[in-house]
């Protein structure tokens, strides 16, 4: 396995960890004089890289300086990103209790009920959440009008969560007579039937119950 070496850059020595390199650099701070630019700034080792760096502040190229931090920029675009990442940090919601802070007003105060042992109401049809129960209830006998009942299990969903609901059904219907079923226990037990009558062709026809899935040997009887 090579051997990682960290090289000085100022005097080329070398050493076999960071951080005798780090101390090493301590020795070079008290005589190194920095090069300081004069529109922004900025502090540089040499006169040759401040010579550099000086080219990127001529008339062709604008400086775009943030007022809040002072970094400058010379492309307006990293500029305006800068920016916003000062936006955001302005407008995080911040827990006074615990120092938490939240990007969006809804998670805020969801938290902040956390403090006063307190849990937001949740509309299990439309998922809105609410932090008083009156306005919850009002809100929940809204739906009660515009509730659709599920054919197969009875549960009732707006009409948006029934379409997606009903596709959980989908797997369950018996490919060989179009029988659909709630669960899996019982589409296991109907599955059986076919394959029992189809291993024994000489038994005599049996009739099913369309809702409770029992077999018959009578369609009288179902």
């Amino acid at each position: 396995m090579e051997e990682t070496i960290f090289n000085c850059v100022l005097c080329d020595a070398t050493f076999p960890t960071r951080d005798k390199l780090t101390h090493h650099y301590a020795n070079h701070t008290p005589r190194i004089r920095f090069h300081v630019c004069d529109m922004c700034n900025k502090g540089f080792y040499t006169q040759g890289h401040l010579d550099s760096h000086a080219k990127q502040h001529s008339s062709h190229n604008q400086l775009f300086v943030c007022k809040i931090c002072g970094k400058s920029y010379n492309d307006e675009g990293v500029f305006k990103r800068h920016c916003n990442l000062h936006t955001k940090i302005q407008e995080m919601f911040t827990c006074d209790k615990c120092g938490k802070s939240f990007s969006e007003k809804l998670f805020f105060e969801v938290h902040e009920l956390t403090h006063v042992g307190k849990k937001p109401f949740k509309c299990e049809i439309c998922t809105k959440i609410f932090f008083e129960e009156s306005a919850y209830l009002r809100h929940r006998d809204s739906h009660k009008l515009d509730l659709n009942r599920c054919n197969i299990c009875s549960k009732e969903f707006n009409a948006v969560k029934l379409e997606q609901h009903e596709k959980t059904h989908q797997s369950l219907t018996c490919g060989l007579c179009c029988a659909v079923f709630s669960d899996q226990t019982s589409y296991i037990n109907h599955s059986m039937v076919h394959k029992n009558r189809k291993e024994s062709p000489r038994q005599s026809k049996v009739n099913i119950c369309s809702i409770c899935h029992k077999e018959f040997k009578s369609y009288k009887r179902i």
